[in-house]
């Protein structure tokens, strides 16, 4: 299918796809998978750092700039700005994988730094997938979620080979290219029109987007524990293959969103279903904590559901800015903000 066309109903731009899979791939493989250089090799607990300090920066930055939403849209989402911002994240992220060559406090800062930088390229996708209509962004989330689950498993591929090397400099090119992409985007759409004003009343969180951002704040939270903790209670070749499981349990669940957004009639209420979504990974949280199965089976399913519920959140926060006519910037970076500093 070429995704340069209509998705029934709305076009949903190929390059910003391919740039949000790019932003994916990037997540998934500097905070999922033990890479880095050096003899010393990765360690868990680095990994774990890094996605600590990254996350918390990338919420705090996203909280900050939702308050000055036409002013982030002039100053940091255009072509130059981001550019610059994807060149010293590719930086950030060296000096990461480098974590056992360098102090402790440099590793820290140049985490966060790689939250801060690629908050920019979040805002510039929200801004992307915010001016369609649900259906079509669904199908767009889902194509890029796919996309980038196959680029983290390349990458695993080359871990697992120990070509550590060709792993890491495609990681450190992730980010510049998906900001390339996004520029060339900007070009085709003019993205970066300045949205309109609105209403006072509408510039003040509302009280729906306040119950969804702490409800998923809370709902990742609890999922980061068990994502954090279960690795330590299994073996490293065990971890590799949970590792499998879960890029695998999200591409199955994606398609399956994908098949219900194509099938489904364009006035649809794709909210009511990312909202029963989110309810429904709570659900089986509870159930797999209280039928107290083993911690391999508990963290690949708590990962999914971390998975999902993202997904979830982004789609409920884009779908609020496309119907109430709010500044992406304002919703997706005030909501996924507040969720990214739970996690």
């Amino acid at each position: 299918m070429d995704l340069s066309t209509s998705f029934r109903g709305g076009r949903v731009p190929s390059l910003g796809i391919v740039g949000a899979a790019l932003w994916i791939a990037w997540i998934t493989i500097i905070y999922s998978t033990d890479l880095a250089l050096g003899e010393s090799g990765a360690s868990q607990q680095s990994t774990s750092s890094a996605f600590v300090f990254s996350t918390c920066a990338l919420g705090i930055t996203l909280i900050v700039l939702s308050f000055v939403p036409t002013w982030t849209r002039r100053h940091l989402l255009g072509s130059t700005p981001l550019a610059i911002s994807s060149c010293v994240t590719a930086a950030a992220t060296l000096v990461v994988l480098n974590g056992a060559s360098v102090s402790f406090g440099v590793f820290a800062v140049c985490s966060a730094i790689t939250g801060c930088t690629t908050a920019l390229v979040a805002l510039r996708l929200a801004m992307v997938f915010s001016e369609v209509e649900s259906r079509s962004m669904l199908m767009g989330m889902g194509s890029a979620l796919l996309l980038g689950v196959l680029i983290y498993a390349f990458a695993m591929m080359l871990v697992l080979c120990d070509l550590m090397i060709p792993a890491a400099i495609m990681l450190i090119l992730l980010i510049p290219l998906s900001v390339f992409c996004l520029n060339l985007e900007e070009a085709e759409y003019n993205i970066l029109e300045v949205a309109p004003p609105v209403e006072e009343n509408k510039m003040r969180p509302s009280a729906m987007l306040i119950r969804l951002a702490v409800f998923a704040a809370m709902s990742l939270f609890l999922l980061s524990l068990t994502r954090g903790y279960y690795p330590l209670l299994i073996e490293s070749s065990a971890f590799t293959v949970s590792r499998c499981v879960v890029a695998i349990g999200l591409v199955l669940v994606t398609l399956m969103i994908m098949i219900a957004a194509w099938v489904s009639s364009r006035d649809a209420a794709f909210g009511t279903l990312c909202y029963t979504l989110l309810v429904a990974c709570v659900l089986v949280v509870l159930v797999l904590a209280l039928l107290k199965i083993n911690a391999t089976v508990l963290g690949d399913g708590s990962s999914i559901l971390f998975g999902v519920t993202c997904i979830c959140l982004w789609a409920l926060l884009c779908r609020m800015s496309f119907r109430s006519g709010v500044d992406a910037v304002r919703i997706v970076g005030l909501g996924f903000g507040a969720a990214s500093c739970s996690r």
